[in-house]
């Protein structure tokens, strides 16, 4: 059986033109596609809610918890305290990721067509995937504000840590580590805050373009919707 992997691992990477580390994590990324494709769109969405609201949080109580944000008087936490506080917080990432879909308290609307639903729901996959790549990079690596000590440290020393820093995408989202994760918030906040007025507005210029040809049609003139 190992020798059927090998060999597929190696047919995969030949036909592909990249290398065998490459195959897998292109393999795993298609599962996982695939899982969030059946759970459905509105998943997605509650997943990087989720997951930005973490962050946010993160980087919240980093920030204001620094020692450079505070004057001595004004400075309440310990060094030890901050620390222990911001370290932790790290961990609200993953962890409301997972929570925030599983209690189905924030809905989101999505298109009832399948066809537009897959096709919105690809490039949101794979984005969520770079997301927490970028993020997992970020800590694991401590790269700019993901620079705290945690846990994720860790588990790059291990060799599923030395796998993923051997493919491609690795050196991807270390080099777009911050589009990435700016791309992902902005496009979370666009589609709870914003998705639906827009719609909205669209929706509401298109009848008002509607109805204005009908009021500039000559009488006798008909539209395909009106019969």
């Amino acid at each position: 059986m190992t020798v059927d992997i090998e060999t597929a691992l190696r047919w995969s990477s030949t036909m592909l033109g990249i290398s065998s580390t490459d195959v897998i994590i292109l393999f795993a990324s298609t599962i996982i596609v695939g899982v969030f494709l059946a759970l459905g769109l509105e998943r997605v969405y509650q997943t990087f809610f989720g997951a930005v609201l973490g962050l946010g949080i993160y980087i919240l109580l980093a920030t204001l918890m620094s020692s450079d944000s505070w004057t001595h008087t004004g400075y309440v936490f310990s060094e030890h305290a901050s620390t222990l506080v911001v370290g932790s917080s790290i961990y609200l990432i993953p962890l409301l990721s997972l929570l925030v879909p599983l209690n189905g308290a924030v809905r989101i609307s999505v298109a009832r067509n399948p066809y537009i639903r897959t096709a919105v729901g690809i490039p949101m996959i794979v984005l969520l995937i770079l997301f927490f790549l970028a993020i997992m990079t970020g800590f694991s690596e401590r790269v700019g504000i993901f620079d705290q000590k945690n846990a994720f440290s860790l588990f790059a020393d291990t060799s599923w840590y030395a796998v993923y820093k051997a493919a491609t995408i690795h050196d991807i989202v270390l080099v777009y580590l911050q589009p990435i994760v700016v791309v992902g918030t902005l496009a979370t906040i666009y589609k709870f805050l914003f998705s639906e007025i827009i719609h909205a507005l669209a929706a509401s210029l298109v009848e008002n373009i509607r109805k204005k040809r009908h009021a500039d049609a000559p009488a006798d003139q008909h539209f395909p919707e009106d019969e």
